[in-house]
């Protein structure tokens, strides 16, 4: 039997999967990072050649986030190419993965993200049962995660725990400390996003796809496997809401199709509770949820994990800026200043974003992100949960613009303008 695959096809599952590499992935964090720029003026030829002489998507608002990274370089320093680039690489690899076949972005952003979720789950059953199949991949690296010990009273030293495999799985070793799917990327945190995106799509979107409802119900089943495994705290809460608004919804879905989505949920709840009950301590239930949200007096708290503090310390000390300097104060004193009310501070990306560009280019990025959605439509409560699934990420990780989050934006956008 010959195999084709058309040309359109492979170059959009190609852009795909660059917007993959692009949403924090271990090949881009440890290795294309630091070529940002050149990639960034490789993405805009290319943009250019696909449109050629017609009106690129998307350009009035990055020459607006241009603007506006020169502006606060002028005045306060701290930004600059590296800067713009964070920005807009998501920016553009999306509007061209979209533009290649706007038909069929939805269907294929769907079909890869179960792919890689799939491959995943393949790769957490080797890590557990046979490890050493995983260590002999060919590429390897240290990885950004670690574990700390102290030495003395004031100094501690950090054995950080190294990745095998890059372009379809990442293990991270963490020895005793467990076991959560990355995917192809640097944390779960990340990882989540995809599986959120893909499920709200599947479930919200069935307008802009052409899937069979038979593999719909396969691709739920193995994103809801695949979010499981990650053990992200958000990434839970996440999925937990768009299964809530989906069965509140009453708009085109049969009674059926209610039922087999409530059977999926039902489904998580029962593998959490065997997990909890087999693994106790190192169980989804006590290491994701219990440990994050109750605190050591068994108090409720949304702070009670340390990486809860940290993400609430950067978003306060950054709301502080943004009221403090309006037009933004650059990435370095940011970052310093953050760092300097508790040196654990991390992520917070939507108000960082703020507090370095300042409150214009903020609130401009909301509008932006956030205006298709709400001229789409759709029931009040799927555009509320759309903003819910942006806040989610967008103030527990460390960038506003992921390809993952933003992809549904631009896709409405560009349709909209495409249709009239």
């Amino acid at each position: 039997m010959e195999f084709k695959i058309s040309k359109n096809k492979l170059i959009q599952y190609l852009a795909l999967y660059a917007m993959l590499l692009f949403n924090q992935s271990n090949l881009y964090r440890y290795y294309l990072m630091p070529h940002r720029v050149i990639i960034l003026i490789v993405l805009f030829g290319l943009l250019v050649l696909i449109f050629s002489k017609k009106k690129l998507p998307n350009m009035l608002f990055l020459m607006f986030l241009l603007v506006f990274v020169i502006l606060v370089r002028v005045l306060s320093g701290g930004t600059g190419l590296e800067t713009y680039a964070d920005y807009a690489i998501p920016i553009v690899i999306t509007t061209i993965a979209l533009c290649v076949n706007r038909q069929k972005f939805m269907e294929r952003y769907i079909h890869i993200s179960v792919f890689f979720s799939a491959i995943s789950l393949i790769g957490v059953a080797l890590s557990v049962i046979a490890p050493g199949v995983l260590r002999s991949l060919p590429i390897t690296f240290m990885t950004g995660w670690g574990t700390s010990t102290w030495t003395s009273a004031t100094d501690f030293t950090t054995s950080y725990f190294r990745g095998y495999g890059i372009l379809l799985y990442t293990w991270i070793d963490r020895g005793s400390g467990g076991i959560r799917n990355v995917g192809i990327f640097t944390e779960p945190g990340i990882f989540q996003m995809i599986i959120n995106t893909t499920l709200f799509s599947l479930l919200f979107m069935k307008e802009y796809y052409e899937i069979e409802e038979k593999k719909v119900q396969r691709y739920l089943i193995i994103l809801v496997i695949t979010m499981l495994t990650c053990q992200s705290t958000s990434g839970l809460f996440g999925m937990a809401a768009i299964f809530v608004c989906y069965l509140i919804l009453n708009e085109d879905v049969s009674k059926k199709i209610k039922q087999r989505v409530l059977g999926i949920v039902v489904f998580a709840i029962v593998a959490i509770a065997v997990d909890s009950a087999v693994r106790t301590e190192n169980s989804i239930l006590q290491s994701v949820i219990i440990n994050k949200l109750i605190s050591n007096d068994g108090a409720i708290s949304l702070v009670s994990s340390s990486s809860g503090m940290a993400r609430i310390g950067t978003i306060t000390v950054c709301l502080y800026l943004m009221a403090t300097h309006p037009l933004g104060m650059g990435t370095t004193a940011t970052s310093q200043i953050a760092l300097q009310a508790n040196s654990s501070n991390v992520a917070g990306a939507l108000l960082a974003f703020g507090a370095t560009m300042g409150i214009i280019p903020f609130v401009g990025t909301l509008i932006w992100l956030i205006r298709p959605v709400m001229k789409w439509k759709k029931s009040a409560l799927v555009k509320v949960l759309f903003i819910f699934l942006y806040l989610n990420t967008a103030l527990a990780q460390s960038s506003a613009f992921y390809p993952a989050l933003i992809l549904i934006s631009i896709m409405l956008r560009e349709h909209r303008k495409w249709n009239n």
